[in-house]
């Protein structure tokens, strides 16, 4: 099988070897990346007899046990009968049958060799230990503790000069750490502590699961094991397609990273329709498999093309999705691409967010109109302007119908009655340099606001519309008060008090936004949950998105940073 293969000499491939000279420990070899692999302090070759300069560009690194060596030694031994006598071999990923027990027994631990615990040891539960004491109450210092038969044969992926020094364990499978010291000292230890396999057990596709027959036409089949119960549905198997260059190569991180954190088999990269094919058929047997795609909308669509044409109807594993692309719109519809992400400046909903993902998609289909600054805002202003029109002639139109509004605990969702924006702000500024919270009409022009007839305050905002545009309660009503106090609307907004304020403005104040109108006050809160009963459009930080579904977002103070406010002089 070709999938994750990649050739980096003419005797050296990178990626899953799935040929049939693999075997069940062969490395994962992957080219090494300064940005992402962990540094090495030297070459894993066993036969060296003086330590070597590791120069990185002739070096590459196994991506499941994270050993680096140098390409000259793997293309040298790599068709010796004895290569793990110079190549330390990697965890197990399959089963051949016809080479291995088949009592053997499984999901043993997977001992390598690491500087220093980074957790506390298994065993004795601490990070360190000055001394251990033996089976015959011999005490040995850690420093120079000595390596016997038992130990190396654990350690089947760590380097023995290293091993000579190293006091420190972790399983490649579920990085648990333990003292070596602590393991000599247990009898038996792979009976006694199994590996679980981690935080990802339920997802690993286990080792002994996928066994290789000579007879089988894929060569590797997947099944369980008569020790697994099948009714458990928490066991479900995963199957994981990644396209490496999706979303600037992201994916390419992500290979790397489920590489190292499960089975490197259950890993295949999106190369060809055979591929995706073979990947199938290697766990069409595995019962509660899922799928999950790393791509774009292009690459969901192949795989599920491929699954229409090899599965029958509604009888595919569940397939999900991990959003790499540019558009992700399938993604979005089905609920994979995420919002508990971060904003800095304000988050708004409604009438805001629709023009600017109006003028985004404009921008997208036809960016030779957007050519500077003022074409930008002189296109803004168009099609803002449509909208502006067409809200202001609905003056029943509200959110509320659309969403539900808590503010620390209180349902503030009456409060956005003839709202047709709801703006979360963390900063003191909004729409260009505007003020909406802090800047208030004087007292005098209050007084005169209320006691003029609605037509004569609509007559001082718009003399091109006719009729009363503003219901009874638009201005400084008494409700306003009575919702002061039960949430504060009086202390002065900061960039750096933990708190987010919340207001709406409708068609007429965002028109007018700029000539000081600022809207609804509604809260100045810690925490803000919004419940989307319909799909809305969202606009956070200049980025305007589409919500298609119904959907809760929580939104609370997530930390701080320290930035630099230029004195005035």
């Amino acid at each position: 099988m070709s999938s994750s293969v990649m050739k980096l000499e003419p005797a050296l491939q990178l990626g899953v070897d799935w040929s049939d000279r693999a075997c069940p420990t062969s490395h994962c070899w992957l080219s090494y990346c300064s940005k992402t692999s962990l540094p090495a302090s030297q070459c894993a070759y066993l036969s060296r007899t003086i330590p070597e300069i590791m120069n990185m560009e002739t070096c590459v690194e196994c991506g499941s046990c994270i050993i680096v060596i140098h390409i000259d030694h793997i293309i040298n031994v790599e068709n010796a009968a004895t290569i793990h006598n110079y190549i330390p071999p990697c965890r197990p990923s399959f089963f051949d049958m016809a080479t291995e027990d088949n009592h053997i027994e499984h999901d043993h631990h997977y001992w390598s060799s690491i500087s220093k615990l980074m957790k506390p040891c298994v065993l004795c539960k601490r990070k360190t230990i000055s001394r251990m004491v033996t089976n015959d109450n011999t005490r040995i210092s850690t420093s120079a503790s000595h390596i016997n038969a038992k130990t190396v044969n654990i350690l089947k992926c760590s380097n023995k000069d290293f091993l000579k020094t190293s006091n420190s364990l972790q399983c490649l499978w579920c990085f648990k750490n333990c003292h070596k010291q602590c393991w000599e000292n247990i009898s038996d230890g792979n009976k006694q502590y199994k590996c679980d396999y981690g935080k990802f057990k339920n997802i690993i596709v286990h080792p002994q699961w996928l066994q290789r027959f000579s007879s089988s036409p894929v060569r590797i089949c997947a099944r369980f094991l008569d020790d697994v119960d099948e009714s458990n549905t928490s066991v479900t198997p995963l199957i994981v397609f990644i396209n490496k260059i999706s979303g600037g190569r992201k994916g390419e991180s992500i290979y790397r990273r489920l590489i190292r954190l499960l089975n490197p088999r259950q890993i295949f990269l999106l190369e060809n329709n055979d591929n995706i094919k073979q990947a199938l058929s290697i766990y069409s047997s595995l019962r509660n498999t899922r799928i999950s795609i790393c791509g774009g909308d292009g690459s969901v669509g192949w795989v599920l093309n491929v699954l229409a044409d090899t599965c029958s109807s509604l009888n595919n594993p569940p397939v999900s999705i991990c959003p790499l692309g540019t558009g992700n719109d399938l993604s979005r519809v089905l609920g994979w691409t995420p919002l508990n992400v971060r904003f800095t400046n304000y988050l708004s909903f409604g009438l805001d967010a629709a023009v600017v993902l109006d003028f985004h998609d404009q921008r997208i289909r036809d960016p030779s109109r957007f050519t500077s600054p003022f074409k930008n805002k002189l296109i803004y202003l168009n099609v803002s302007r449509t909208y502006f029109r067409e809200f202001a002639l609905w003056r029943a139109w509200d959110l509320r119908p659309y969403m539900r509004l808590i503010c620390d605990g209180n349902d503030l969702t009456d409060s956005i009655r003839h709202c047709h924006t709801i703006v979360l702000l963390n900063i003191p500024s909004y729409g260009s340099g505007t003020h909406p919270w802090s800047r208030r009409l004087s007292s005098k022009a209050l007084k005169t606001s209320n006691r003029q007839s609605q037509s004569d305050r609509f007559d001082q905002t718009s003399r091109d519309t006719s009729g009363n545009m503003f219901p009874s309660d638009y201005v400084h009503d008494e409700n306003d008060q009575a919702r002061s106090s039960a949430v504060n609307l009086t202390r002065r907004q900061d960039i750096s008090d933990q708190k987010i304020e919340v207001f709406g403005p409708d068609s007429i104040q965002m028109a007018l936004i700029h000539a000081g109108f600022r809207g609804r006050r509604i809260a100045q809160c810690s925490e803000v949950r919004i419940e989307l009963i319909r799909s809305m459009p969202v606009h956070m930080d200049g980025e305007p998105f589409y919500l298609p579904e119904a959907i809760a977002i929580n939104v609370a103070h997530a930390g701080q940073v320290l930035v630099l406010r230029k004195q005035q002089r």
